[in-house]
């Protein structure tokens, strides 16, 4: 016979109602969690997830979808999503839509087709009408990354102005005036458009004229990185520092600037922005902008478990996370 409910209450020493509350879903205090959790884990404890779903007219069910699966971004923090949400009896049903607006449209009709109970995933403006459509049908959303102010909707994302600003203004620290911009393209899309404003916030409070050559925008990939730094070179605009606002853009920049036979940080200092597990690879090590990628997953799934969990409608919130700037040698040269 397996464990039950009083088996974990018994062994935790908390009452059946917090037991039962933990498994449903519910949110109980950090100590009882852990407590919680090791319970489950060492009673083997299983959750009939089909009588439960019955009970609550739900499949738990959660689907995830992404721009690609090559993003490494995306990619952490679908796995934190997944450990999250796990923790609460969910499973997920993770897709993506390969850069194609209209395929993620597919993708959540796909998933409203297979009785998710709800959908966590970075939107676009040119799709409002299919969010909007999708509460309307009950299904509960989390935007990821990015908020859109004509969807009222939970968000999760984080402090990207304040982030690129922090960047700039390091370089300045160090001396440097002429500072370059490797951004993302796509229009219309948040995180570069925050991105970008903090790079113009840290240039007016120093007092200084924006000179548009040193900005570049170009795909999120190496190639991009690579394209948009060698146009910046190309102006004549006397860069000494780069900012690339994306993983693959820092590495695209980088093939620029060894291509160029420029030297880092004795000609050109650069800061990347989510280069991760790699940074300290390079010679000299990377500095970089670093989202908390396992704060944002666990957020997204506890912003969703909670509306899902509401007893009355609740407000939308938006949650917006700190980043951290990690100083090392790839900017370290002053001016």
């Amino acid at each position: 016979m397996g464990s039950t409910i009083k088996d974990i209450a018994k062994q935790t020493g908390l009452s059946i109602a917090t037991v039962s509350k933990f498994i449903n879903g519910g949110n109980v205090l950090p100590e009882n969690r852990a407590l919680l959790e090791k319970s489950i884990k060492d009673l083997d404890f299983e959750v009939n997830q089909v009588a439960r779903g019955l009970k609550k007219n739900r499949t738990m069910l959660i689907g995830v979808i992404v721009p690609n699966f090559e993003s490494k971004f995306f990619m952490r923090v679908i796995s934190n999503i997944e450990n999250s949400l796990m923790r609460y009896g969910y499973s997920t049903i993770v897709c993506d839509y390969r850069g194609d607006y209209k395929l993620e449209v597919e993708k959540i009709h796909f998933l409203y087709g297979k009785k998710v109970d709800g959908i966590i995933l970075p939107p676009n403006e040119d799709n409002a009408k299919t969010y909007k459509d999708i509460i309307k049908r009950g299904i509960s959303l989390v935007f990821l990354d990015r908020p859109i102010d004509a969807v009222p909707c939970d968000a999760i994302i984080v402090d990207n102005r304040a982030a690129a600003r922090k960047a700039v203004e390091s370089f300045l620290a160090n001396g440097h005036t002429k500072i370059g911009l490797v951004n993302m393209n796509e229009p219309g899309l948040y995180t570069a458009h925050e991105r970008l404003a903090g790079y113009l916030d840290a240039h007016e409070a120093a007092g200084l004229e924006v000179d548009r050559r040193r900005i570049a925008f170009a795909a999120t990939s190496v190639d991009g990185g690579y394209d948009a730094t060698l146009s910046i070179l190309d102006a004549n605009s006397g860069v000494t520092a780069i900012l690339a606002t994306n993983d693959d853009m820092a590495f695209g920049a980088i093939k620029a600037l060894n291509a160029r036979g420029l030297r880092i940080p004795d000609d050109i200092a650069l800061i990347g922005f989510d280069v991760y597990d790699v940074a300290t690879v390079f010679n000299p090590e990377l500095s970089v902008v670093v989202q908390p990628l396992g704060e944002i997953g666990e957020t997204a799934a506890d912003l969703i478990v909670k509306r899902l969990g509401q007893e009355r409608p609740l407000s939308p919130r938006v949650v917006e996370l700190k980043t951290e700037l990690i100083l090392r040698g790839s900017s370290e040269k002053s001016v």
